[in-house]
């Protein structure tokens, strides 16, 4: 009976402790599962030309994370910056136009790791000076894109242990809804 006891009573805090914060939630996965594909969806793999946008050609060029990065503010007594999260994903790409690039932001995206979490795309603007101060590249925005392919970068403030991302973007299908039409490997 001891036994049967000391094991319902492991159960639960088993059960108890995969809620706690820190753990990947199932909640994302669920979200992933019902976002519907669109008809004319992509998976990439890394190194590969993707269309990102309508107009816009990009590739991964290389992606790397960061637990910190040198802060490019010499007179701060702080040399190194933190992420809020655990470290930073910086995807660096090469980005060309190819036409008209009538979308003047980005699609909403998010990077997913192997064992489960999701981050979104970093709009802290703080955050992406400084690593444009750090990489010496800019922010990819599609005003800034030219017809010669440059080197632009994309930022994630991840979180968890993961042995890789690919990169998932969306956008609004004509019922309003998101859809998923692009998913990148970033080749880590």
């Amino acid at each position: 009976m001891k036994k049967f006891l000391l094991l319902v009573l492991g159960g639960l805090v088993v059960l108890a402790g995969c809620g706690a914060k820190g753990l990947p939630s199932i909640a994302p996965d669920v979200e992933r599962i019902n976002t519907p594909r669109s008809a004319d969806f992509v998976y990439v793999g890394p190194q590969t030309d993707f269309q990102l946008l309508p107009g816009l050609q990009a590739k991964i060029v290389s992606a790397k994370d960061y637990y910190s990065l040198v802060n490019p503010d010499k007179q701060s007594p702080f040399p190194e910056i933190y992420s809020p999260k655990g470290r930073f994903l910086i995807v660096t790409l090469e980005a060309k136009k190819v036409g008209e690039i009538a979308q003047k932001t980005l699609p909403p995206m998010e990077s997913i790791a192997v064992v489960g979490w999701d981050n979104p795309l970093c709009n802290d603007e703080s955050i992406n000076r400084q690593i444009e101060m750090i990489t010496g590249l800019k922010r990819l925005e599609p005003t800034i894109v030219t017809f010669g392919p440059k080197k632009y970068f994309l930022a994630f403030v991840v979180e968890g242990a993961s042995y890789g991302w690919v990169i998932n973007v969306y956008r609004d299908n004509p019922a309003g809804d998101k859809e998923l039409y692009l998913t990148v490997d970033t080749g880590i």
